[in-house]
């Protein structure tokens, strides 16, 4: 309505500017703050649709008033490791998992939700105008970034580039954990670490892995590397 001034409200969005790469350091800085602040973008579910603090934030999420969505949860989370932030952005995309596994575990139908409720384990529930109690159920078009992306990438710290045939893994949960067949520029390699001092790893093909900056040549078969 007239005279059409905009409503400034604190959302993920404003990490754009961070992925783009067009934020100086003290403003990323400032938006880690945000990212950690559990009366704003924080909380036991991080990200939300608009901030905790908004007038506009529904507990039950209501869609994009308040809904917990993978698409701009992800963007933020790459945003931050832009600027050096990784070990914040591991720990919010560990909580972003998390929240999906337990809303998985203990809300019928178990299943992968479009969006989710910022407080509870839960799916968002449906927009405010809607008859419809939840957000879209079977919904892995953008919600898998979490239990995929999220959880290769930050959880186990694996980044694996197919073009110049190398895998970089941040070692840096420190029980056994790996993956099988992680599939890259035509390789099949299986990565596993004891949680002791070695890693195993399986590969059809050659490569370069790349253990916490210290590199290493891998060859076909199997290989032992002692950290």
């Amino acid at each position: 309505d007239s005279p059409h001034r905009r409503i400034k409200v604190m959302t993920p969005a404003s990490f754009w500017p961070l992925l783009a790469g067009i934020a100086s350091q003290e403003q990323a800085e400032r938006m880690a703050h945000h990212a950690e602040n559990a009366s704003e973008l924080g909380g036991i579910v991080p990200f939300p649709s608009v901030a905790r603090n908004s007038p506009y934030f529904e507990p039950d999420g209501e869609y994009w008033r308040g809904g917990v969505w993978l698409p701009t949860a992800y963007m933020a989370i790459k945003a931050l490791e832009r600027y050096g932030f990784c070990k914040l952005a591991n720990r919010l995309a560990e909580q972003i998992v998390m929240h999906q596994f337990r809303t998985w575990k203990e809300f019928e139908p178990h299943t992968i939700w479009e969006a989710y409720s910022p407080t509870r384990p839960a799916p968002s529930s449906g927009k405010y105008n809607s008859t419809v109690p939840h957000a879209k159920p079977d919904f892995c078009g953008w919600s898998a970034l979490g239990p995929v992306n999220l959880l290769i990438e930050n959880l186990l710290g694996i980044r694996a580039d197919g073009v110049g045939h190398t895998v970089r893994w941040q070692l840096h949960q420190t029980c056994r954990h790996g993956i099988r067949d992680l599939q890259f520029g035509g390789i099949s390699a299986s990565l596993l670490y004891d949680g002791e001092k070695t890693v195993v790893v399986e590969t059809s093909a050659p490569f370069i892995l790349e253990i916490n900056s210290r590199r290493y040549a891998v060859g076909a078969g199997t290989n032992r590397i002692r950290l």
